[in-house]
């Protein structure tokens, strides 16, 4: 496969460099990764703003535009490329959820088979159950906008949304560019794999 990084990034590069795959201008690439970041405006998914929300315009019109010129091209997005694509899919994001610190490792869980994989997922925004296909779920989040509702999240929702199979976007919470993630690593290639097989 060849691949495009929107944005770049050493660390995508060299995560679908060791699958065996080629980096290539857009134009040429079968598929383009979205990466991590800022918070995705919730302008994009008809919400108004959360105290703990920051999102870049620039940056979300640069992915914007980016989607918009591949439409018929496979997607892969991780951490905020992963909120982003489920969005620009129909979905929704929590705009606060607690547990998902930075190098704090829990179990993500395939629906599926039921094999799981330590990983690690730094964020405080969460895609919702409400579009796609949900294939990778946790149970790490206890409050939803907690400083804002004090909502318990297993009121809303049985886990946490973690990775969402859209028609030509694959959406992966978790950081398997972080080097050293092993597990990480391989959960993203389980799923992918199923990915690839079921969605492209």
């Amino acid at each position: 496969m060849k691949f495009y990084v929107n944005g770049g990034g050493k660390e995508y590069s060299d995560l679908f460099s060791s699958l065996g795959w080629e980096e290539v201008d857009e134009v040429l690439a079968d598929v383009i990764v979205f990466t991590g970041g800022s918070d995705v405006n919730p302008q994009l998914y008809g919400q108004t703003t959360h105290p703990y929300t920051h999102f870049s315009s620039v940056r979300d019109q640069q992915d914007i535009q980016c989607y918009l010129r591949n439409l018929r091209k496979m997607k892969v997005g991780i951490c905020r490329g992963a909120q982003f694509l489920h969005v620009m899919n129909g979905g929704t994001l929590f705009q606060d959820v607690d547990n998902h610190a930075l190098r704090k490792h829990h179990l993500l869980e395939c629906k599926s088979t039921g094999q799981s994989w330590s990983v690690t997922s730094t964020h405080h925004q969460m895609m919702a159950p409400d579009a796609g296909v949900v294939v990778g779920i946790a149970k790490e989040t206890t409050y939803v906008d907690k400083h804002e509702r004090y909502e318990v999240v297993r009121d809303t929702i049985p886990y946490d949304v973690e990775v969402v199979f859209h028609p030509k976007a694959f959406c992966f919470q978790p950081h398997p560019e972080f080097y050293g993630e092993v597990s990480t690593k391989e959960c993203f290639t389980h799923f992918l794999d199923m990915f690839m097989e079921d969605f492209v």
